[in-house]
């Protein structure tokens, strides 16, 4: 008998602490003055990514620390090819579905990664990739790039932070910046979220075809057909030498929303501001083929969704569509003193201009507000500033703030790997729209182009199916009377797939609940009115689970009830009650969306990369929700956002919870030992 008891409990144990013993994550530490014959550990770091991504499996963290990380070598060489590619650092090794390999900055630190010493002009005189992603279910958080080079004039650009392969990878406030190419490229992947990213002051003074034709501060050209889901949220391009955003030649629909693009097609760090003849200028660049279209686009080319953006002092347009052949979503977006606000030039044969958008609710002031708009063809232009029969003419007064101004002076002339000119402390230079992000990482709260009380541009829209305050939505980026920033995406799917790209997320939309004082929001400046229907269309995968909030009561208009939200960890047309893609949370932070005075969808998510989150604790229809998806503040069965469980390191990460398995293995052998003694008492 005694040894059947001991038998049961030992197996048991067994089966209690197996699949604890299999969830445990590590963590890894990397700093510049590490070493890679080291450990790992906090006390004894690895000096590089390759040597750190080597050691990391799917759930791990590696965290980064603070300082400059110089590189000066790469991973091959261009092996006699002026035209060939070489990588500085290649991140080829994927995390899992609910795993994800999180690349973080350790906690209130920098690191900043210099690529600028990669000069040998024997192995590397080509074209460069900084960082290339070809690994899925990637998590990069709060690293800065920079420093990447041309070295000859024999090619376009150069690239930051290059995706080639990867999907279901996750950036998240990631700086990229002087770079001799684009700050972020994505060439092949799909459900990549790029969540509160900045590029700026980039320029390809090396390229062939003309300095400044290729430094966009983000490109988003999917090459391969299922490469769907890529959204940018809450991301900020200024002062690159050509786009802020560009998606020519797309196979398939990117998003981008609640961003901002200011100064594209000028020469960084030269006051004046300065043009650059090759370099096009625009904020947002809808995804055109050329002319002829010809075998560049695909058999059904993609309709790309441009929303609640903020476009201004862009030296050619606003918001482009770019000769696409069909009608970009264009809603919701505040265009202001641009060469053109909105050029909706699109292209159906050789030689053949149309009309192209699908466009709603937009915002136009200052200098040409729109044109190409009468050529024919699919364009829908309804509810915008510029509709007559809407009756308004937007003035200066419409808005709290159209002061806007360029720095005075900047520390150094532009170089690969320079000196920022606009520091985050500086809130009088482009109007603060390049100062500190909040908190939780979205966008600073400015009254620049946000609607003044008396504003023309109030309850002018139409409803599109985001939260909304008052009769009816509000004209541009922001919406008047809402508290906080604008609706959050939830950040990525809880799977690291795609993140809703329209629609409303989570099961059919709330109706917006009574009226009352609270608007959308349950703010105190609410207009009163019905509050929004419909969810915020982003948020993780389209949901379809329950229905949604009424909106909440007449007062706080909260936004309806909380619930599960999936990995839509927004708020979107109440709570859903179990929409998106519930199950593993790995989404990280969901963050507030970034427009200001638009509705808020939950602050920061605070689950890290739980492996088993559920998505937020709760949701919001654009009122205050508490968090977002990722799981809870502490994340079940995989890193916290603020540390990670310790692994093999032995080190104690920030946040570290480390004794569930230890302890759970102290309480059983406890268990078997008071056993012993009570059979030796008998």
């Amino acid at each position: 008998m005694t040894m059947i008891r001991r038998t049961t409990i030992a197996s048991v144990l067994m089966v209690l602490l197996s699949p604890l013993a299999a969830s445990a994550a590590n963590t890894w530490y990397v700093a510049p003055t590490g070493s890679d014959s080291a450990a790992g550990t906090m006390a004894a770091p690895f000096a590089t990514w390759g040597r750190a991504q080597t050691a990391a499996a799917a759930g791990d963290t590696v965290y980064f620390r603070g300082g400059t990380y110089k590189i000066t070598t790469a991973t091959n060489t261009c092996n006699g090819s002026t035209t060939a590619t070489v990588d500085a650092i290649v991140l080829s090794k994927s995390g899992t579905s609910g795993n994800m390999i999180n690349y973080w900055a350790y906690p209130g630190e920098t690191p900043k990664f210099d690529f600028s010493g990669i000069t040998d002009m024997t192995n590397y005189n080509c074209r460069h990739s900084s960082v290339r992603v070809t690994g899925s279910y990637l998590y990069l958080k709060g690293i800065e790039i920079t420093g990447t080079l041309q070295l000859n004039t024999d090619n376009h650009e150069s690239w930051g932070v290059y995706i080639t392969g990867g999907s279901n990878n996750k950036f998240e406030l990631m700086n990229s910046h002087h770079n001799m190419g684009p700050g972020f490229f994505l060439q092949t992947g799909g459900n990549n979220t790029f969540l509160n990213c900045d590029s700026h002051e980039n320029e390809d003074t090396l390229t062939n075809n003309g300095d400044g034709q290729s430094a966009d501060g983000f490109g988003c050209h999917p090459n391969k057909a299922g490469n769907t889901g890529n959204i940018f949220h809450g991301c900020r391009a200024w002062w690159n030498s050509d786009d802020g955003w560009d998606f020519i030649n797309s196979q398939e629909a990117c998003t981008v929303e609640y961003s901002w693009a200011w100064y594209q097609g000028y020469k960084p760090d030269a006051i004046g501001p300065v043009t650059l003849q090759a370099g096009n200028g625009n904020g947002f660049k809808g995804g055109g083929y050329g002319d002829p279209v010809g075998t560049a686009a695909p058999a059904t080319p993609p309709q790309h969704i441009v929303r609640f953006n903020v476009s201004f002092y862009n030296k050619a347009n606003g918001v482009y569509a770019n000769h696409s052949p069909v009608n970009t979503i264009f809603y919701n977006n505040t265009s202001y003193n641009n060469g053109v606000d909105f050029n909706m030039l699109g292209i159906v044969a050789p030689m053949t201009d149309i009309s192209v958008g699908l466009l709603r609710n937009n915002l136009a002031f200052g200098k040409t507000l729109t044109s190409e708009t009468g050529l024919g063809g699919p364009i829908d232009d309804q509810y915008n500033s510029w509709d007559s029969s809407l009756g308004i003419t937007i003035s200066a007064s419409d808005f709290q703030s159209t002061s806007f101004s360029g720095p005075a002076s900047c520390p150094a002339a532009y170089s690969a790997g320079g000196t920022v000119c606009v520091l985050p402390t500086d809130t009088t230079s482009f109007a603060g729209m390049a100062s500190a992000r909040q908190a939780d990482g979205s966008l600073p709260v400015l009254p620049f182009l946000h609607l003044s009380s008396t504003s023309k541009a109030i309850d002018k829209g139409t409803n599109l199916g985001f939260p909304y305050v008052g009769k009816a939505p509000d004209l541009g980026a922001f919406e008047y009377g809402a508290t906080g920033g604008t609706t959050g995406t939830g950040g990525t799917s809880a799977t690291g797939g795609t993140t809703g790209t329209g629609g409303a997320t989570g099961g059919t939309t709330g109706t917006g609940g009574a009226t009352g004082t609270g608007g959308a929001t349950g703010g105190t400046t609410g207009k009163g009115g019905t509050t929004g229907t419909g969810g915020a269309a982003t948020g993780g995968t389209t949901g379809a689970g329950g229905t949604t909030g009424t909106g909440g009561t007449a007062a706080t208009g909260s936004g309806g009830t909380t619930g599960t939200g999936g990995t839509s960890a927004t708020g979107s047309g109440g709570s859903s009650a179990t929409g998106g893609a519930s199950g593993t949370g790995t989404g990280g932070t969901t963050v507030t969306g970034t427009g200001g005075d638009g509705a808020t969808g939950g602050s920061t998510g605070t689950g890290g990369s739980s492996s088993t989150g559920s998505g937020g604790a709760s949701t919001g229809e654009g009122g205050s929700s508490s968090t977002g998806s990722g799981g809870s503040s502490s994340g079940t069965g995989g890193t916290d956002e603020t540390g990670a469980t310790s692994g093999c390191s032995c080190d104690a990460a920030p946040g570290t919870a480390s004794g569930s398995v230890g302890g759970l293995a102290l309480l059983c052998l406890l268990g078997l030992a008071a056993l012993r003694s009570r059979k030796r008492v008998r």
